[in-house]
């Protein structure tokens, strides 16, 4: 049986990146494979390089504001991981545009997985599946499509992040197949015998305050007003500032988050706008409770949600991580990205930062989402 196999290309010129990829990919064999591509590597080299393969093959994948791979934190850097097809089946669902999600093809697609979960029973008695949601991080639009999905495949957990651009926030692209596109998503269905495992962790503290937002424009994620007075106003006060102080403030430092089946989910400041609303990289809507976070150990707190998710599978091998680059930026300027390295390299974290994460049917930020993938014993 055949492992996972992780891609990771951090060295050389862009070229070498590439050609160093597509190496690892052929050497692991007939796989359907998911790469993160930092926006620093032309698309048109991996576009060439996808096109001069199989037509078996399945590459899919994403844009990033950041790479994760064998050497931890990075940049300029292409990672990925690819699944065996003897072990793992995948039912592709590309969604080409986002501002119109077609309700008929969702419903095409529910009776293809019906017959694709019968498929893979009848194979594969024991598999179970999950899905992994790749969507441009500029479209805005991650909040309706990724309810949607849960609505309609309520059997699957999601698990995902939006694509990036570094810290240019121009265009974010999605890779289905043998193109790159914007205003998209890759929606990934993946059947497997094989033990894995999703979960989420942020290391931010919710403090028992409530903030209620009282007028909102949730198309645009603005929030004009929290607890019926402007809502700069009242965040700043929850942060112990008063007057211009709020204009300066490093909002980051100080999210906000909602609680939902007693857990919180983040939702992160983007700006203080000159009117006082504020603009958020989530959709907030009227009636929302928020509470102000604090932050506690981010190395700390990640090291133990990885312990705990590789204790719940057999034989652990490699974990894909959509991590919000709200945290990759907090471990740098706090110099910790070494040792955030030094958790992710000996659990082999594969993944990409993020402008956004998915978590089931919910749109999150400061957060990281995975699947912990492991082997099950040889029969």
């Amino acid at each position: 049986m055949r492992p996972i196999g992780i891609i990771s290309a951090d060295t050389g010129t862009p070229e070498q990146r590439v050609a160093a990829t597509f190496e690892q990919i052929s050497s692991f064999g007939d796989a359907y494979t998911i790469l993160f591509c930092s926006p620093q590597i032309k698309r048109d080299l991996i576009l060439s390089a996808v096109r001069g393969r199989s037509d078996r093959d399945q590459i899919f994948g994403c844009t990033t504001a950041g790479e994760i791979t064998r050497s931890g934190i990075q940049e300029g850097a292409i990672a990925g991981l690819s699944f065996p097809v003897e072990s793992y089946s995948t039912l592709p669902f590309f969604i080409p545009d986002l501002s119109n999600l077609d309700l008929e093809l969702l419903k095409e697609h529910q009776r293809l997985f019906a017959e694709f979960r019968e498929r893979e029973t009848k194979q594969r008695p024991d598999s179970e599946c999950f899905g992994i949601l790749l969507i441009d991080g500029m479209s805005v639009k991650e909040e309706g499509v990724v309810s949607q999905l849960a609505t309609h495949f309520p059997t699957v957990p999601i698990v995902g992040g939006s694509a990036g651009d570094d810290l240019n926030f121009g265009n974010a692209f999605i890779l289905n197949q043998s193109e790159f596109t914007t205003h998209s998503a890759v929606f990934l269905i993946i059947s497997t015998e094989q033990p894995f495992h999703c979960f989420k962790t942020h290391h931010l503290i919710p403090s028992e305050e409530r903030l209620v937002v009282t007028r909102a424009d949730s198309v645009k994620r603005i929030v004009y007003e929290i607890n019926g007075e402007p809502a700069a106003v009242a965040y700043g006060r929850a942060c112990g500032l008063e007057g211009d102080a709020i204009k300066k403030f490093e909002v980051a430092s100080r999210p906000l988050c909602i609680n939902i089946g007693g857990m919180s989910y983040v939702r992160s400041l983007k700006t203080i706008n000159p009117d006082d609303s504020i603009s958020f990289f989530c959709g907030i809507e009227e009636g929302l409770i928020l509470r102000l976070c604090h932050p506690q150990g981010l190395v700390q707190v990640t090291e133990k949600a990885i312990v705990s998710a590789t204790k719940e599978i057999k034989n652990p091998r490699a974990i894909l991580a959509f991590e919000c680059i709200l945290r990759r930026l907090e471990a740098l300027k706090s110099e910790l990205g070494d040792r955030m390295g030094e958790v992710y390299r000996p659990n082999n974290v594969i993944g990409f930062h993020t402008y956004g994460e998915q978590f089931n049917s919910i749109h999150i930020n400061q957060t990281l989402t995975a699947i912990a993938f492991g082997e099950r014993d040889e029969r």
